[in-house]
C-alpha cells in the first residue's frame, strides 16, 4: 500500500521508517551492556522478518560515502550492537565497570566479572541472532550484509580492532 502511495506522489517507505530506525539506533546505543536483553532486538527483528524492511535496515546502517573511518560503521544501528565491549571506546573514556578496582575487594571484583560476562553473553546471542536473520531473509540482503561487513573491517579505525 505504500508503494502505491509513493507512486502517487505520497510518502515514501524510506521517508516513514528511517525515523524509526533512528529511534531504535538511539534507544540500543542507550543501552547498558549489562541491561541488553532480547526486548532490545525485538523491533529489529520486526525488520528483518521482511526482504524489503530488512533491505531499508542494512542500507540505513551503511555511513554515509563521506565518512573515511570506521566510526560510521559503530554508530550505525548494526554497528552499535556489534561494537558493545567491557572496554571504554576511547583510550581516554572512563571505565564503567571498574571505577575504583584497588578500593574494592575480590569479592566485588567477581561480581562485577560475573554481570560483565553475562552483558556479553546477551550481546552475543542479540548479534548472533540479527546476522543470522540478515543472511537468510533475502539473496540481496545477505550480499549488502557481507559488504557491510567487508567494508567495515577494511575501513580504518573500524570495529576490526576489537578482533585484534
Amino acid at each position: 500500500k505504500v508503494r502505491q502511495e509513493e507512486q502517487e506522489g505520497g510518502p515514501t517507505l524510506e521517508s516513514l521508517l528511517l525515523p524509526l530506525l533512528a529511534s531504535l539506533r538511539t534507544r540500543v546505543q542507550a543501552t547498558s551492556m549489562v541491561l541488553f536483553c532480547q526486548a532490545t532486538t525485538l523491533p529489529i527483528h520486526y525488520f528483518l522478518s521482511s526482504p524489503i524492511l530488512a533491505r531499508l535496515f542494512i542500507l540505513d546502517s551503511h555511513p554515509p560515502p563521506s565518512s573515511t573511518s570506521g566510526r560510521g560503521y559503530e554508530s550505525s544501528l548494526l554497528g552499535s550492537i556489534l561494537q558493545r565491549s567491557c572496554l571504554p571506546s576511547l583510550d581516554t573514556g572512563d571505565w564503567e565497570f571498574f571505577s575504583s578496582p584497588s578500593g574494592q575487594p575480590a569479592s566485588s571484583h567477581g561480581a562485577t566479572e560475573a554481570r560483565i560476562w553475562a552483558g556479553l553473553e546477551s550481546v552475543h546471542a542479540a548479534a548472533h541472532g540479527i546476522l543470522r536473520q540478515l543472511f537468510r531473509v533475502s539473496d540481496e540482503v545477505k550480499h549488502l550484509t557481507l559488504l557491510w561487513l567487508g567494508n567495515c573491517l577494511s575501513s580504518p579505525q573500524s570495529l576490526a580492532y576489537l578482533l585484534c
